[in-house]
């Protein structure tokens, strides 16, 4: 399928066409195989002979293309079919002495006859040969070579993230893995980052972290995915570590007279939600899940009482110090 701009507009996407051109597979070859006369005077008309490698198909058509100003612009000539399937002929008509004319043949599927600009004629072929000198001088000069279109390179699509990495929640003392998918021309360069710093050797499309510790909790990990095209910036992902309890400020022991109450508290760290049961003698106290506790109106049998709590959380637990409680 090949898009034209048959108006010659400035501007792209301004007067172009959209055609579809069926070919044999592969497209013909076309060459020139002679001319009649091969020394033409101003009176001789000039009749060029030429071959495809193969039979073409119906839509495509062989031309001869002349010029006397170098192609700047191009009279046009549909050739005639010789009878076996790959000869055809076209003429020129007689050039004055002194004229240069030069001719080159070529195929397309599209009806050439009617231009003469020499950009839309080339955007339109499918295949040419050569460059010729209708009028040589004898003896004859050189065929000019034609200089090759060098192939154009391949405009590199640049990288784009499909799959971006996912947040992650571990326990303290584990690792965390992260990945990323992307596309683009290759090879695709990886480089990962911790909180906007690049991490050495991290350079594959997924990244194992260290054991982790406390302070990892809420680190970000994104992923720059690079390649000759340009680079592209991943999403941010979200370390979550999960730490045990830890009790920081045990419960201290309590001394009252009997009748009043005594409170006993804990402090403690770790991931929350933190949960809280105090114990009296190693049994549960109904209700008692907070930081501290208020035993109610103490008795002399409460005198040598041991209270303690176990903190938890989603990772653990953590059973205090036990508090001793004198009634006086």
């Amino acid at each position: 399928m090949r898009v034209v701009d048959t108006e010659g507009q400035p501007f792209p996407g301004t007067g172009m066409s959209l055609a579809v051109m069926k070919t044999s597979a592969p497209p013909v070859a076309i060459s020139c195989t002679g001319q009649t006369p091969e020394y033409p005077t101003s009176s001789d008309p000039i009749t060029v002979t030429m071959t495809t490698n193969q039979a073409k198909s119906v839509e495509e058509r062989v031309y001869l293309r002349w010029s006397n100003d170098w192609f700047i612009t191009s009279q046009i000539i549909e050739a005639s079919p010789g009878g076996d399937g790959v000869t055809y002929t076209a003429t020129i008509q007689p050039q004055p002495d002194g004229n240069s004319c030069f001719y080159t043949v070529l195929t397309s599927t599209a009806d050439l006859t009617g231009y003469t600009g020499s950009g839309i004629i080339d955007d339109l072929t499918l295949a040419v040969n050569g460059i010729f000198n209708a009028l040589p001088t004898p003896p004859p000069s050189p065929t000019p070579t034609p200089i090759p279109t060098p192939a154009p390179t391949p405009t590199p699509s640049p990288p784009s993230i499909t799959t971006q990495p996912d947040n992650k929640t571990v326990n303290v003392g584990q690792t965390a893995r992260f990945r990323v998918t992307a596309t683009g021309t290759p090879p695709l360069q990886y480089q990962w980052r911790k909180n906007g710093t690049n991490i050495p050797g991290a350079t594959n499309s997924s990244y194992t972290t260290p054991a982790t510790v406390a302070a990892d909790n809420g680190s970000l990990f994104s992923v720059i995915v690079s390649n000759s095209g340009g680079s592209v910036t991943s999403n941010n992902a979200t370390l979550t570590v999960r730490t045990p309890p830890t009790i920081t400020t045990q419960p201290a022991d309590k001394s009252v007279i009997a009748g009043q109450t005594a409170k006993f508290s804990v402090t403690a760290t770790g991931t929350v939600p933190l949960h809280y049961q105090w114990t009296k003698n190693g049994v549960n106290i109904a209700g008692a899940t907070k930081a501290s506790y208020r035993a109610p109106p103490t008795t002399a049998a409460d005198n040598g009482s041991l209270f303690a709590v176990v903190v938890t959380n989603v990772t653990g637990s953590v059973t205090s110090n036990n508090a001793i409680l004198t009634v006086r």
